[in-house]
Order: structure tokens, then C-alpha cells, then sequence
């Protein structure tokens, strides 16, 4: 039996987090790059953990998402004239 690897529960962890990149894009950036990190740490350590695998997979897919949500709601924001009305209130 495989002792436990905290860096791959924690990329792990991590990588469940960044899904959240679909409401807050920045903090799913972020979780997802962390995650990224310490998967490849703990590869590096010699962990063939699957909790590393998919850390790995979640940070990536997190990252993707977070950087979806970022250029939709740009494009929501200069189509809609919010960005206008905006500049107008604060001059």
C-alpha cells in the first residue's frame, strides 16, 4: 500500500476548487495553476497517486473554464453598453 501524499490530496483539493472558475474566473485561475503545481510536484516525488491524476486533470479543466468565463463575460460586457453607461456615471 502507496503511503499518502499530501500534495496530491491537496492538488486534488485544489483542483475541485477551480471549477468554481464558472462564477469567480480569477479564484478558479488561480486554484487550477496552484493544483497544476503541486500535482507536478508530487509527480516528481514519485507519487502515481490517481488523487494526483486527477488534481492534474481538474486544474487544467479549471484553468480552461476560468479562462472561458473571462473572455464570455468580456464579450457580455462590451455588447451590452453596461461599460458605456458606466464610463458616463464616473466621467
Amino acid at each position: 500500500m502507496n503511503p499518502s501524499n499530501g500534495k496530491a490530496t491537496a492538488s486534488l483539493v485544489l483542483g475541485i476548487i477551480s471549477l468554481i472558475g464558472l462564477c469567480i474566473p480569477i479564484a478558479g485561475l488561480v486554484c487550477g495553476i496552484i493544483a497544476l503545481i503541486l500535482a507536478g510536484t508530487a509527480k516528481k516525488e514519485g507519487c502515481t497517486d490517481t488523487k494526483m491524476k486527477a488534481g492534474m486533470i481538474l486544474g487544467i479543466i479549471g484553468i480552461v473554464l476560468s479562462i472561458a468565463m473571462w473572455i464570455i463575460n468580456a464579450v457580455i460586457l462590451s455588447t451590452s453598453g453596461l461599460m458605456d453607461e458606466l464610463t458616463n456615471i464616473l466621467g
